[in-house]
This record gives C-alpha cells, sequence and structure tokens, in this order.
C-alpha cells in the first residue's frame, strides 16, 4: 500500500513539473515583442555652411517602454513598463507579457548612456533629453498589440537637429568614456560615473566642466564639435581618477590668462590640465578615425598643431617672438643663478624675474629683445674692429 502511494505521489510530481514546463515554454508566445533600431544624423562643422554627413547609431542608449489602456479611443493613463539600453547598433528588443489586445506602446530615447546624461538646451527642464520616435516629423510612434505574439517595431532616424545635437554629445563623450577605460591602469580602482551634460544659449563664453556640480557646459553652437567635446570630457577624467584644478582661463596653446582679470598663468597645474585634455582629445580621435566630425583648432588644438608644436608657433608672429627671445635669452639668466648663485643681480636676471616672479611676460620679453639687439651691435662693433687684421693676414 505504502509503495503504492509514493508511486501514485511522484507520478502526480511529475505531472505538475511537466505541466510548469510546458507553461514556461509557452510563456514567449504569450508575450509581445518591443524592438526598434535608432539612429542619428551627424554633421560637419568643418565646412561653411555646416553639412550633415553620417548617420551613427545610438549607442548603450536608455531607452524606456511606455504603455496605456485607451478609453473611448484616447490614452488618459501612461505607464513606463520596462527601460532598457540599445546594443552598440543602436537596436534594443524586449518582450512583455500580453494584456490583451488593444494595448498601445510608446518608446522613449534618452541622450544618456554610461558616459553622459545630457539635458535639454532649454532654460528649465525637469528630466533629461529624450525623444519619441517620429515626435522630430510630428507625429510619435505608436503601436497596438493586435495579437499574442505581436512585434511592434518602433526603427527610427532622428534626422532633425536638436535631436542629432544632443544624441551627438552623449555619443561623442561614450567613445571617450570607452577608450579611457580600455586604457586604464588595471590597479586603478575609481569609479567612473556619467557626466552631466548642458547644453545652453544663455552663457556668453566657451565650453567648460565643473567640478562642482560635475557639469559640461555646452554653447549650443559646440554640440557638434566633438574635439571640444572630448576635450571637456577629458576635464572630467582628470577631476575623477586624480585632482582636476580649476582654473578658469583663456588659452591658445602660447598664452593663458585668468578669465576675468587677464592675468597671466605660468603654473605646473594648468599646464597639465590643459595638456592632458589636449592630448586625450588627439588621442581619442586617432584612435577612432573618420568618428568625429569638428572645426580644427576649435576648443583644442588639432592633431597636425598637437604633432608639430615648433611649426605652430612659428606660424604665430606674436608667440614666435616672445619664444624665441625666451629660448635665446634663457642660457643668459640661467647661468648667474647655476653659477652665482644670483647673488649678482644681472639683466638676465631681472628677465627671469619678471616673468617667473611678476608674469610680467611682456616687459621680459622687451628686455630679452633688447639684449639681443645689445649683443648684435656689440658682434658687429668687434667685426669692424676685426676688419684691419683681417687684412693684414696670417703671420
Amino acid at each position: 500500500m505504502r509503495a503504492g502511494r509514493l508511486v501514485a505521489m511522484r507520478l502526480k510530481l511529475t505531472l505538475v513539473i511537466a505541466l510548469l514546463g510546458a507553461l514556461f515554454v509557452a510563456a514567449p508566445a504569450s508575450a509581445e515583442t518591443i524592438t526598434g533600431t535608432f539612429r542619428f544624423q551627424d554633421r560637419s562643422t568643418a565646412t561653411s555652411p555646416p553639412t550633415w554627413t553620417t548617420p551613427r547609431p545610438i549607442a548603450s542608449a536608455k531607452v524606456e517602454v511606455w504603455s496605456c489602456a485607451p478609453v473611448a479611443g484616447f490614452c488618459p493613463l501612461w505607464g513606463r513598463d520596462a527601460t532598457t539600453t540599445t546594443d552598440p547598433a543602436g537596436s534594443f528588443s524586449l518582450s512583455l507579457a500580453f494584456r490583451g489586445a488593444g494595448i498601445v506602446y510608446a518608446v522613449r530615447v534618452y541622450a544618456t548612456n554610461a558616459a553622459a546624461v545630457v539635458w535639454p538646451k532649454v532654460l528649465l527642464s525637469t528630466e533629461p533629453y529624450w525623444q519619441e520616435p517620429g515626435q522630430p516629423d510630428g507625429t510619435p510612434i505608436r503601436n497596438t498589440v493586435k495579437a499574442p505574439g505581436d512585434v511592434l517595431d518602433f526603427s527610427y532616424d532622428f534626422v532633425d537637429f536638436w535631436s542629432s545635437a544632443h544624441f551627438n554629445i552623449a555619443d561623442t563623450l561614450l567613445v571617450g568614456r570607452t577608450y579611457a577605460d580600455a586604457n586604464r591602469d588595471p590597479a586603478e580602482s575609481d569609479t567612473l560615473g556619467p557626466v552631466t551634460v548642458q547644453p545652453t544659449s544663455a552663457w556668453p563664453g566657451t565650453d567648460f566642466y565643473n567640478p562642482t556640480n560635475n557639469t559640461i557646459t555646452v554653447v549650443a553652437s559646440d554640440m557638434f564639435e566633438d574635439f571640444t567635446l572630448l576635450h571637456e570630457y577629458a576635464h572630467f577624467l582628470q577631476n575623477e581618477i586624480s585632482t582636476f584644478a580649476a582654473i578658469p582661463s583663456l588659452h591658445d596653446g602660447c598664452f593663458a590668462r585668468m578669465i576675468g582679470t587677464g592675468t597671466p598663468i605660468n603654473s605646473e597645474e594648468h599646464a597639465w590640465m590643459e595638456g592632458f585634455a589636449d592630448y586625450f582629445s588627439g588621442v581619442v580621435r586617432t584612435s577612432n578615425p573618420g568618428r568625429f566630425e569638428g572645426t580644427a583648432g576649435r576648443g583644442t588644438p588639432s592633431n597636425a598643431v598637437l604633432e608639430n608644436p615648433v611649426g605652430t608657433i612659428a606660424a604665430d608672429p606674436v608667440c614666435a617672438g616672445v619664444t624665441t627671445s625666451f629660448a635665446w635669452t634663457f642660457s643668459a639668466f640661467a647661468t648667474p643663478q647655476l653659477i652665482g648663485g644670483g647673488q649678482v643681480n644681472m639683466v638676465s636676471n631681472l628677465v627671469y624675474q619678471l616673468g617667473f616672479a611678476s608674469f610680467n611676460f611682456p616687459f621680459a620679453a622687451s628686455l630679452s629683445v633688447a639684449g639681443l639687439v645689445l649683443t648684435f651691435a656689440v658682434l658687429a662693433l668687434l667685426r669692424a674692429a676685426a676688419r684691419p687684421l683681417e687684412r693684414i693676414g696670417p703671420n
């Protein structure tokens, strides 16, 4: 009897397991699939006027799926069903349980990924930038479920200016983040989160990174300037991985001055801060040929400038004059410091003090040029005095 009961219980348990398995196997047939592939239109600012270029996938972007149950043909209340991300090709696919025919679905594509959270270019906003497929054309795509197993496709190319501009910022910084992740020291333990990006037309200055609120401010005209965007993202990396020297300045590779006061800047911190950002922007674009668009030299030096600093300096008469004068007279003020211990105050010492202590570079450069002129004059006099000896010849 007891053996028969055990056999019966085993049979019942096997039947229950089989039924549950059948339910799980059959589940996909009673679910609808929400899918889509999204791209934005890139834009070249190197041409005049700017031109539209390559459609690029909106990769690794946040996507939300929303739905509503219509009442009398209208949707009075929408609810968020799921949040997912696109793959590197800008695609996503999501299965949701079938709730009945007539359910209406919508999709929101955000300019948000692991590298950046881009906010709308408006004065006040309550959430990061997102756009529904089809919305730029005036009619957002809405798909209605008719039967279990339906596939609802929301694929769309965002080719309007503002959508593409926001998605371009997020995608450009994502490429920078990918490069940083691939080249970090494995021993580093600092976590890299996303940086907030705020495009604006209200700021009259240039793009900048603010470490206080962890935000990159981008002027509206630079939303497609990929080189500049990478430069500012490098400042974010400096702040996250190391230490960021927040020195507000205007700099062109030759001169650097404080914003507001115009005071010349000559510090190791500023040199490293801007030097690394210039390097990072250049190496990321070199590692991803054909990916980036931008105006050469805008916001950060071009690769040609980075690879040929001497030629770049020579092309700027003011920069070349100051740099050359400084280089030619360097030994003149360095030698008394090293040999004489700085106890004998010569003109060269004065040049050094003006340049490195008082930051009065114009006066220091003038003295340097005066020293060169005096040196050439002395050489000319010596040559004139030596001409009679040349006529006599060697004994």
